[in-house]
């Protein structure tokens, strides 16, 4: 995936017994008697990777622009609050909708990635997306700037989330209507807290999972990591890039772009 060639170009090596380089290409980077060197050196790694990754955003924008996506993804019509979005993860979302063509896609966490799944879902001419949203303001920016027919193939949702328990981990449930069959999943919401850093939803729709499906995670290292724990079906899993950083064995920083979940039917 796009960032495991970025990551592959930068010298862990340097961080010697304290970088571990796991089985599926991710860092672990113990800095609990570092020195500033190693400090320095994290930071330096962490701008390497910001660099390559602004010139893959540019990339993934004029391959979306290419594409004919171009409308959805450069509306003025989001607030001035809005993060922006990062290229070079909708390209890839895109792409992956494309090859795929799911049927039945639900996400958690509306904006620009709503844009272009929907695009995707568009071109493909066969799908829909339900996108759920724990934010009413967000849900309602959404919902307004589905241009161009994207309001055929798509429906946002305003709803709630719970804080709960699961099995001993904290963590959040959207308050979502049943499901039928689930072809295709993308976790990007609720926003998370440092006691709640994991969203249930992926696996409480486990059952209904098509043979084929997929499940998408934007970021959220923990919840990869509590998905990978309790799934309880067959998943080929890939990530683009996770780093962890942790002091005196405490995790302080943590960067991964998407994680992908495929089922094996």
């Amino acid at each position: 995936m796009l960032i495991s060639k970025i990551t592959d170009r930068l010298d862990f090596n340097v961080f010697g017994d304290r970088a571990i380089r796991q089985s599926d290409g991710s860092m672990i980077i113990d800095a609990t008697n570092a020195d500033q060197p190693i400090i320095a050196g994290v930071v330096n790694m962490l701008k390497s990777i910001d660099r390559e990754e602004l010139i893959a955003r540019d990339e993934g924008r004029m391959k979306l622009e290419k594409a004919g996506v171009n409308v959805a993804v450069t509306s003025t019509d989001r607030p001035t609050d809005d993060l922006g979005p990062d290229f070079a993860d909708l390209w890839l979302l895109y792409t992956t909708i494309r090859e795929r063509r799911p049927v039945n896609l639900v996400e958690f966490g509306s904006g620009w990635s709503t844009y272009v799944i929907a695009s995707a879902i568009r071109e493909n001419g066969i799908g829909r997306l339900v996108s759920f949203d724990t934010s009413k303001k967000w849900a309602e920016v959404t919902r307004s700037t589905l241009f161009g027919g994207l309001a055929e193939v798509c429906e946002v949702v305003h709803v709630a989330s719970r804080e709960i328990e699961f099995e001993g981990e904290l963590a959040f449930q959207h308050d979502i209507p049943p499901q039928a069959q689930v072809d295709f999943i993308y976790l990007d919401g609720p926003p998370l807290t440092a006691e709640r850093s994991i969203a249930v939803d992926p696996l409480i729709l486990e059952n209904n999972l098509s043979a084929d499906a997929m499940i998408v995670v934007d970021g959220r290292p923990w919840n990869v990591d509590f998905l990978k724990r309790k799934l309880r079906q067959k998943y080929k899993v890939e990530s683009d890039i996770l780093f962890v950083l942790t002091v005196k064995g405490e995790k302080l920083l943590a960067a991964n772009y998407m994680t992908a979940f495929a089922k094996c039917g």
